[in-house]
């Protein structure tokens, strides 16, 4: 069954593909939870979408948190497409994911062709570099597989060496207790060590060092998807979260992947920066 031409119609959107469950390294408990949502579930499909925009202000957000929630852009961007696959194959199911998923989802655009896959954990799309999100539809059609080339990045080694806690090792893998990105998200106590790097870090959510200084990063062209275009929040100060509950925060700032977490986490990254 060619359910390609469907996913390709998506707007906005940057490398497709598909891939069987069976090809993907799944725990038990995983595959159950797939199987829950879709019953019968036998393949993926991976839809990347690109954010990256360049801002000409000062920052102290990640890129991909300044624009709207991806949570549910991409859920919006998929939810259509799902809707037409089960009016035209009503004997299947079609369910659209979007981070919160059973789904190795790094591992299943790498394994579908949609990407390359770096030694910082991210894939790469073939035109946007690693400023992607990713979608998947999971489905119990028996979807066609598209091919792929597994590719992987050239391991020149930029990333391992701009990241200041050496949070990525050479086979790939990624220590989430040295990485700035999760640190910053963290409501954990953080060791000296750890805050100190948060002191030194110019962002107080997220971290965009390793793909900043990746080569298949540079020049890529910035998303044309006016969801992270349009209104964005590049910085926070203390007036912005200082106070407010996780409920005020959320309301001063809807539809923002930076609000998951809570006022508490930013408010602790802006006092170790002084601010």
């Amino acid at each position: 069954m060619n359910l390609l031409p469907y996913f390709a119609s998506i707007p906005y959107r940057g490398g497709i593909g598909i891939c069987p469950l069976s090809a993907l390294a799944m725990t038990e408990q995983a595959a159950a939870n797939a199987n829950s949502l879709c019953p019968g579930a036998q393949s993926v499909a991976v839809i990347l979408f690109p954010y990256l925009v360049r801002d000409t202000v000062p920052r102290n957000l990640s890129l991909y948190a300044c624009g709207a929630d991806y949570h549910q852009v991409v859920a919006d961007a998929l939810r259509p497409v799902c809707q037409t696959l089960t009016r035209d194959f009503p004997a299947y199911h079609f369910v659209p994911l979007a981070d919160a998923s059973p789904i190795p989802e790094v591992q299943a655009a790498w394994i579908s062709g949609a990407g390359i896959l770096g030694k910082n954990g991210l894939i790469f799309d073939r035109t946007y570099g690693s400023f992607v999100f990713i979608g998947t539809v999971l489905t119990n059609a028996p979807a066609d597989p598209t091919p792929s080339s597994r590719r992987v990045c050239p391991n020149c080694g930029a990333c391992r060496r701009a990241c200041p806690l050496g949070a990525l090792h050479e086979d790939g893998t990624v220590d989430v207790s040295r990485c700035l990105s999760d640190l910053t998200q963290s409501k954990q106590p953080l060791t000296p060590e750890q805050e100190q790097a948060l002191q030194r870090h110019p962002l107080i959510w997220g971290c965009d060092l390793c793909s900043e200084v990746c080569p298949l990063n540079r020049d890529v062209p910035e998303t044309p998807n006016p969801a992270f275009r349009d209104s964005r929040v590049t910085r926070l100060s203390r007036t912005d979260v200082d106070g407010m509950t996780r409920r005020q925060f959320h309301e001063r700032h809807p539809d923002r992947a930076f609000t998951w977490r809570g006022p508490k986490p930013i408010l602790r990254n802006l006092k170790l920066h002084g601010e």
